[in-house]
């Protein structure tokens, strides 16, 4: 008991493995006292700010700003104009830098000069040629300029935001700075190589605050990331398997109208369903209502056998089309029940931080080897993010058909479908891949290197073969299951497929694709962790004792993980026994012998006995331990399949293969490779010096060095302008021959191309401030005095592609220029202030510190105009003479100059204008138009799949064909899939995190359309993405498609079905229209209205379709058809149709809630020209 009411006493008992806990072991109790509630104290608080990212990014920020002072205050090291570096470092930190880590700053460092020479150089170019004999220089020197700003604007319009910020501002305030310096060897001793010593100077800065002020390894955030990333999924995925299946909640007042029409739909018995997002209440059994009462006493007073099928096709048919508007309502309930919890996030929440794992990969890449103590195989890395992607896509597949606010699957409802419980297996699948992420996240967190692959295939999970055997065993259980109860409980009915079965082997279809991915990122973390090697290896003998414990530290890990969830199938498998039946079952996957081949007994120095039911835990870990696969030898061993392993004559007879029975059959040479893998394991604990990491030697000198010094390759790619050349050579080489090739409609696509608008724009304005500050300097020295170049920084830096971010970031620059102007100002007044360094170097460090916490906020932008302003006022009026101080005028010619270029800025925006809303949309309405073009991509490859199987031809060309067929879906899903919908729908998700509006309100607040528009689509993507992988699914059970798919079930629909996709490619061009249109068009949304009624019609008539060919089937059901099938048809077929039907709600949501959005349907002309919403 608690001592007050401020602690607990807790008293924690030591769980045994596998089996009773032992005397001592209960014996054993840890008391443990907590205080509760616990609040962090000031000290705690303190610690947590000292530690935050944003106390590194501001001393970071100040310590880099340290180092240029001293290039302005230092005599020995100052140059003229040194004071702009601040200009430059600045930009470089927060454009250029994307986040605090040491990769990040180094390439920032070395991107900084190459952007900064391009620009430099073209402008001492351009002066020189100015001065030509015979020439108008200053006429000269404005028409030539503009040509030359030609490729900036393009550079600026294409290329990333820093690069092309960096090289106009390079150009443009190096043409202002040496207008008047000449002869040569002044422009070029004196302006120009002092402009490459200030993007020296600024990337000196950048270096120093990365290498130096709390460092921070990308290789280390990745490792962090990754784990987080895995640790989250495995959260996912365990939340998946938890409310999946679950009973229903009690019904409240926003539940009532979808239970009742819920509870009317079920009472017309549930093979008369539609295969979209139906919910089962727990009662649906017990509820009646008049309609269902009408088809009931029809039946019992002796309706012929067509009537009644008339009576229930017309019930049927309205409560479905009732069921798909409800799927598709913009007002229901579409998220997963799982994702309201805080411990279990959505999956697809996760692929922002797989961008940010990518972006931290190529970070690493420019970070020295040296600094740190271990060494990562980046390659190697890449893998691991591909396969860690791959999982994601599928757990997103999976988690996108699991919305609304009802479970899709029910243990009440399958259980009187199939006559046993098959949620429990899929909940035990689900268990086991939470527990392999927990492993895989654990190791990558703590491991640095120090164990070999063989220790590794210990730490993971389970051999996921068996448990693709398990699952393979549960759907031909559910299959034969389903039938046989069918059968017994609706002798004489017509058979109508339930959505329970449907949705069922989608699931299981999409589990084994996510063991399968599962098994591969083992593999490829396996191979990621084992390659490291430890810089500086500790003694021999701790070296030794390190990794015997550390091998024992993981065999108990994965004991402890892998035990439970391995004990509870057997468990699950001795309450339910499949049923004997002459349909083949599936083969386990270590089984490669058939019944006509001799079997080798299995010496008993190979391996120990399998254990019996009532044997010790460690028995059960040992077959369990032999029943794994040699998981570190290739990664076709991990993901089996069973269509790729070798087929063996069907068994005499079917049912449950017990784990006795898997170990007696084994083959001889793979218990022998078992045993040489379990053989490595131990002779892994033996260290060997100067060896990799899987005691190989090293390959030579060449491999060391490159490893050493491949880390400056990127460096040197910056320092040489890469990004600025290879954008050039995209623009020459694809981007203006697709432009041309196109001639018939050259001046529309030209004109409605918005970065071609856009860098016109930035071309005529920048154009217009560049000559009027040439033209008006070479004719009047007073205005030279105001320092023009401040109006081109402006034009720079504010002007971007889309006018309400425009307007953001033209307040936040005069905000800036006004409270960095005042700043400096107020310090420059006070003479024994303005000639200290000392006193300077303290104030301008501290205000950038302060401004520094700002830095990862939205405030970004607005950190970095003040600090432009604020540093320029004070280094560049700093003299050192005794005496002097800073004038009035300085400040008021900043304020002036940046107001010009506001104004300017403002007036060519709102040429043609473009906003983030109308941008976002026309991307997503691009996106949404292919996205139901690929619905109908892969109706067209799954039929010529089905018809391809029934088609008799030769073995090889079958075998050819299957691969070109596999080859065309992975260039279909490379070219649509990831090029036109997932990369538009990635660019808006960074559009909207980068180029925020600090409104939330008001006239130029994001509409909510985006984020809603957002939302569906990315649904859909996942859903498109279930849909490639129904197509890619192979045979698991028995191991091979047949022709009766197609003949008996696709063909007789195939008219209806490719109407319903023909009206789904309509009804997307007709989004598109809406979404691309520049004001409301009434007649555009009654077209988007009249596209989801027809739409509808399409589906009620594939409906009808559908049943009548199902109480075809039934009449005959002593065809062949019934005799030569084999489950995995049912499995391939109904899983198939069911994505695409899941995928067609989705797209139906998305049209719905275009079309029903008041923004939408308001938006008029003046609300584009004035940035007035209605």
């Amino acid at each position: 008991m608690a001592d007050s009411g401020k602690h607990v006493a807790l008293e924690v008992q030591a769980p045994s493995i596998g089996g009773a806990p032992h005397k001592e072991e209960a014996q054993k109790v840890e008391v443990v006292r907590v205080g509760f509630p616990w609040r962090p104290g000031p000290v705690d608080k303190l610690r947590a700010i000292m530690v935050s990212p944003l106390t590194q990014a501001a001393l970071q920020l100040a310590a880099g700003q340290f180092v240029v002072c001293l290039f302005v205050f230092v005599r020995h090291i100052s140059f003229s104009n040194s004071c702009l570096a601040s200009i430059f470092y600045i930009a470089s930190m927060l454009l250029l830098s994307l986040d605090t880590t040491v990769g990040s700053r180094l390439l920032a460092a070395a991107s900084i000069n190459g952007s900064l020479w391009v620009g430099v150089m073209s402008a001492g170019a351009m002066v020189s040629l100015a001065h030509a004999p015979g020439v108008a220089y200053t006429t000269f020197l404005c028409v030539f300029s503009c040509l030359a700003l030609v490729v900036f604007c393009a550079l600026r319009a294409a290329a990333p935001l820093g690069t092309g910020i960096i090289a106009n501002l390079g150009f443009g305030i190096t043409i202002v700075t040496a207008q008047f310096s000449w002869p040569g060897h002044t422009l070029w001793y004196t302006v120009i190589v002092h402009f490459l010593e200030m993007g020296l100077v600024a990337g000196l800065g950048t270096a120093f605050a990365g290498l130096f002020i709390f460092p921070t390894l990308a290789r280390d955030e990745l490792r962090d990331c990754v784990a987080q990333i895995v640790s989250e999924l495995g959260s996912s995925i365990s939340g998946m398997g938890s409310s999946g299946g679950a009973a229903a909640m009690d019904a409240d007042l926003k539940r009532q109208r979808s239970q009742r029409a819920l509870q009317i739909h079920m009472c017309a018995r549930e093979e008369d369903q539609h295969d979209t997002d139906y919910r089962y209440s727990a009662g649906w059994s017990q509820n009646t209502d008049t309609r269902a009462s009408r088809v009931d006493t029809a039946l019992s007073a002796g309706t012929s056998a067509s009537r009644i099928g008339g009576i229930k096709d017309e019930l049927c048919t309205s409560l479905d089309r009732q069921f798909i508007r409800d799927a598709s309502d913009p007002r229901g309930d579409h998220d997963p029940r799982h994702a309201e919890s805080p411990w279990a996030p959505s999956a697809s929440t996760l692929r922002p931080q797989l961008l940010l794992a990518r972006r931290l990969l190529s970070e690493a890449q420019a970070e020295p080897q040296f600094l740190s103590a271990y060494l990562m195989q980046l390659g190697d890395w890449a893998g691991v993010l591909d396969a860690l992607s791959s999982l994601i896509t599928k757990s997103a597949a999976l988690e996108s058909v699991l919305e609304g606010e009802e479970p899709l699957l029910q243990d009440r409802a399958l259980r009187q479908l199939l006559g046993r419980d098959v949620l429990p297996v899929f909940r035990l699948l689900y268990a086991q891949l939470a527990a392999s992420c927990a492993a895989i996240a654990k190791a990558v967190r703590s491991d640095k290197g120090s164990k070999r692959a063989g220790q590794y295939a210990l730490l993971f999970g389970p051999s996921w073969g068996v448990l693709e055997f398990e699952l393979a065993a549960t759907l031909h259980a559910a299959l034969k299951g389903y039938w046989q109860q069918y059968r017994v409980t609706h002798p004489g009915d017509l058979y109508r497929p339930a959505p329970q079965v449907r949705a069922l082997l989608y699931v299981a279809t999409l589990t084994n694709g996510i063991m399968e991915s599962m098994a591969g990122l083992e593999h490829a973390v396996m191979v990621a962790l084992s390659k490291q090697m430890t810089v500086f290896p500790l003694p021999h003998q701790r070296q030794d004792i390190r990794a015997r414990l550390t091998s024992l530290d993981q065999r108990r890990l994965r004991d402890r993980i892998s035990l439970p969830v391995q004990s509870a199938l057997k468990v699950v498998r001795s309450h339910g026994q499949l049923p004997t039946d002459t349909t083949p079952s599936p083969r386990p996957p270590w089984d490669a012998s058939g019944d006509d081949q001799d079997t080798v007994a299995r010496p008993s120095e190979a391996a120990p006995a399998p254990a019996d039911d009532g044997s010790e835990g460690s028995r059960i870990l040992d077959e369990i331990k032999l029943a794994l696969d040699e998981r570190s030898r290739s990664l076709a061993s991990l993901s089996w399949s069973q269509s790729e392993a070798p087929r063996s004559p069907r068994p005499k007879a079917g049912g449950q293969v017990s784990l006795k029975r898997l170990m007696a059959e084994r083959p001889l040479q793979q218990r022998s490779s078992q045993a040489l893998q379990r053989h490595a394991d131990d002779s892994a604990l033996t260290p060997r010096s100067h060896t990799g990491p899987d005691g190989e030697r090293p390959a030579g000198w060449w491999p060391w060095l490159w490893l050493e010094v491949a880390w400056l390759l990127p460096l040197v790619e910056g320092m040489l302008a890469f990004p600025v050349w290879t954008t050039l050579r995209t623009l020459l080489t694809q981007r203006i021959p697709e432009a041309l090739s196109s001639r018939g409609k050259l001046a529309e696509n030209t004109w409605r191309n918005r970065y071609f608008v856009f860098g016109l724009k930035f071309w005529v304005g920048y154009c217009i401030v560049l000559c009027l500050s040439v033209a008006l300097s070479a004719n009047h020295a007073a205005v030279r005095a105001w320092r023009p170049l401040y109006a081109i920084l402006t034009v720079v830096v504010v002007l971007s592609e889309k006018i309400d971010l425009t307007v953001t970031r033209g307040v936040l620059r005069l905000a800036g220029s006004v409270l960095g102007g005042v700043l400096g100002f107020l310090v420059m007044l006070r003479p024994s202030v303005a000639t200290s360094p000392y006193a300077l170097t303290a104030i301008v460090c501290t205000f950038t510190c302060l401004c520094g916490f700002l830095t990862m906020t939205q405030f970004k932008y607005a950190v970095f105009l003040t600090l432009v302003t604020a540093d320029a006022l004070i280094l560049c009026q700093y003299t050192g003479r005794p005496g002097s101080h800073g004038t009035p005028q300085y400040f008021y010619a900043r304020v002036a100059m940046v107001s010009g270029g506001v104004v300017v800025v403002y007036l060519i925006d709102l040429i043609m204008p473009w906003y983030a809303s109308s941008a976002a949309l026309e991307q997503m309405g691009a996106a949404y138009a292919a996205a139901t073009k690929l619905i109908q991509r892969d109706y067209e490859v799954f039929h010529d799949e089905l018809e391809r199987v029934g088609r008799p031809c030769n073995p090889g060309d079958a075998e050819k064909a299957e691969a070109a067929e596999k080859q065309d879906l992975e260039q279909t899903e490379k070219d649509i899939l990831h090029k036109c919908i997932a990369a538009p729908l990635s660019a808006v998700q960074a559009s909207l995190a980068r180029e925020a509006v600090l409104w939330k309100h008001g006239i130029l607040a994001m509409p909510k359309i985006v984020h809603d528009m957002l939302r569906c689509m990315l649904v859909l993507l996942d859903r498109l993405a279930a849909v490639e992988l129904m197509l890619q699914q192979k045979p698991i059970v028995s191991g091979r498609y047949s022709a009766a798919p197609f003949k008996h079930l696709l063909e007789p629909i195939d008219k209806r079905l490719r109407a319903v996709l023909a009206a789904v490619v309509e009804l997307g061009e007709a989004v598109k229209q809406v979404l691309s249109a520049d004001k409301t068009q009434p007649a555009l949304l009654e077209l988007v209205a009249d596209k989801i009624k027809a739409l509808e019609h399409a589906r009620m008539l594939l409906r009808l379709k559908y049943l009548e060919t199902q109480r075809t089937l039934h009449d005959a059901c002593q065809e062949t058809y019934l005799h030569d099938r084999t489950p995995d048809d049912a499995i391939r077929f109904l899983s198939t149709i069911f994505a695409l039907s899941k995928a067609i709600d989705k797209a139906t949501l998305v049209a719905r809630t275009v079309l029903e959005d008041e923004w939408m349907q308001q938006r008029s002309n003046w609300r584009l020209l004035l940035g007035i919403q209605p």
